[in-house]
């Protein structure tokens, strides 16, 4: 009876160290200069963080005699800024960088350094890991546009909702078969016309992407028009976490726990 129980308590505490967080891609690794931003990888097509790999697409277009940034995937912010809910003429002006503002004014749990997801993009995975949790949030601009509206979209009000959706994928770069549950975030759920957008940060648990090597983003809006979606396309995003994959963890907690019944044993 003794030695079940101390099995099984071994069981459990090798289960726990299982499942901790090998890697964290929390951005603070990037040297940004203070309150600023990058949404340019250059040729290299994304960046990394924490051993994952975050995509990029950048390019610069001229329309009218005016260049203008084209760029979908990641980008990387350390900017700050609060504006109060208030202010109206900027949630019409997705030039003014608030897309590059967490709407909370820092990272999850008041770090500087966060991630902002545009239009279409994915993260790869480190061999041997899957993900784990991570941390959401909504930026400035598409929280006022959702508040107020703008030229492009409409005030949320009773039934208006706003989600970004983690699909994982057997290979990297969002490629092969679908793995796993697609987890979707309400950015902004309104059952009442006076609810607002997701304010702070919330920790997702990411394990239902099971066996992923990589995860891709989609957005769902109510407010949709002959051209899609309405809603700016933006999240911000903070610390993934991956831990390693049940097939490694599990073979060294059996035999790490074989081991220890066997010394016992010899006791």
């Amino acid at each position: 009876m003794r030695r079940s129980f101390v099995l099984s308590l071994a069981v459990a505490t090798l289960l726990s160290v299982g499942l901790r967080a090998d890697f964290v891609a929390g951005f603070e690794d990037q040297g940004l200069a203070a309150n600023s931003h990058n949404n340019n990888a250059g040729n290299a097509g994304g960046f990394t963080s924490g051993n994952m790999f975050f995509s990029n697409s950048f390019s610069i277009q001229n329309f009218g005699g005016t260049n203008y940034e084209i760029w979908s995937g990641f980008a990387i912010s350390n900017r700050a800024v609060t504006v109060s809910e208030s202010v109206t003429a900027a949630s019409t002006n997705e030039y003014s960088d608030f897309q590059f503002d967490a709407y909370p004014g820092s990272g999850a749990a008041g770090t500087p350094t966060y991630a902002v997801g545009f239009s279409t993009g994915f993260m790869n995975l480190p061999a041997g890991k899957q993900a784990y949790s991570i941390d959401i949030a909504n930026t400035l601009y598409d929280y006022l546009a959702m508040l107020k509206g703008n030229r492009f979209s409409t005030a949320f009000h009773a039934g208006s909702f706003f989600s970004v959706t983690l699909s994982g994928y057997a290979g990297l770069g969002a490629t092969g078969a679908s793995l796993g549950t697609p987890v979707s975030i309400d950015l902004a759920r309104y059952v009442t016309d006076t609810d607002h957008p997701l304010q702070g940060w919330s920790t997702i648990n990411l394990t239902p992407l099971s066996g992923a090597k990589s995860i891709g983003f989609s957005f769902s809006s109510s407010d949709t028009g002959d051209f899609g979606i309405n809603t700016p396309l933006y999240f911000a995003l903070d610390n993934l976490r991956v831990v390693p994959e049940p097939a490694s963890w599990v073979l060294g907690l059996i035999g790490g726990t074989s081991l220890w019944v066997l010394a016992r044993r010899r006791v």
